[in-house]
């Protein structure tokens, strides 16, 4: 990754996390959908079943994504994760993927940890 590349991410990265709390979710409910040619509609504020957006079932799929504004500090909390793809699964049994998308690496995460038995 190029020095200019790196800088971009840092900027993109520290905007993402002071700004207005909506631009994470909407980038990334446009970006996942325009990848996968799907609707992708951000939820409004509240308790959300375990997702920011999602495509509720919009041409036959079946994907919810998280949005975590994470900053350097942050401690990270698999228990309250795993409760957010529980929550996901209940409201939507026929969910295809559950995404987190967050300003910061989360050093141990792997698709995993959050898997359903």
């Amino acid at each position: 990754m190029s020095t200019n590349h790196k800088t971009n991410l840092g900027k993109l990265q520290v905007e993402l996390q002071k700004g207005d709390p909506s631009l994470l979710e909407k980038l990334a409910a446009d970006l996942l959908g325009r990848l996968l040619d799907v609707q992708i509609l951000v939820s409004k504020a509240g308790f959300q079943h375990g997702g920011d957006a999602g495509t509720a079932g919009r041409q036959d799929r079946h994907l919810r994504i998280e949005c975590k504004r994470y900053s350097e500090n942050t401690p990270l909390g698999e228990r309250e994760l795993q409760g957010e793809v529980d929550d996901a699964v209940k409201r939507d049994p026929s969910l295809e993927a559950w995404v987190l998308v967050s300003t910061l690496t989360l050093p141990g995460f792997d698709v995993h940890h959050f898997t359903q038995p």
